[in-house]
C-alpha cells in the first residue's frame, strides 16, 4: 500500500510502499515514522487520499534493443550524459527509458530509426 508523508521541518513529501504489517511495526502511535538521516515524516492522510495523476502504466520501460552488454553499463551511461541523454540501465544492461520523450531522444542518439514511433514520436 502507498503511504505518503510530510517530514518535519522541511515538509517535503514522501511516499512509501509498505504492507500493512510493515506499517504497523515502523509507524509510531503518533503518526510519525523514522524515515532515516536523522528525518521524521509526519502521516498526510489528505495527501494519501487524493485523486492520482493519469500516468502511462508502461512507464518507466526497459528496452534490450537501445540496451548495451552489462560490462559496458558504465561507459554507455557517461557517453549518454555527454550526448544530453542521461540513461539508466538495468543489472542486465537494458536500458531504462522513462518516458516517450526520453526514448525518442536516445533512439536519435544511439541513430536508430524508430519503426514502432507515430506522429508525435
Amino acid at each position: 500500500m502507498r503511504y505518503v508523508y510530510r517530514i518535519q521541518g522541511t515538509r517535503e513529501t514522501v511516499e512509501l510502499e509498505m504492507t500493512v504489517a510493515e506499517l504497523v511495526r515502523r509507524q509510531r502511535p503518533d503518526g510519525t515514522i523514522n524515515l532515516g538521516g536523522g528525518r521524521i515524516g509526519e502521516r498526510d492522510w489528505s495527501a494519501e487520499n487524493a485523486p492520482q495523476t493519469a500516468k502511462a502504466s508502461c512507464w518507466p520501460m526497459e528496452s534490450d534493443a537501445l540496451g548495451v552488454h552489462p560490462g559496458q553499463i558504465p561507459e554507455a551511461s557517461r557517453r549518454f550524459r555527454e550526448m544530453g541523454v542521461p540513461t539508466r540501465f538495468a543489472p542486465n544492461g537494458a536500458a531504462i527509458l522513462e518516458n516517450r520523450r526520453h526514448r525518442a531522444q536516445l533512439i536519435r542518439a544511439r541513430g536508430f530509426h524508430d519503426r514502432d514511433g507515430g506522429y508525435s514520436d
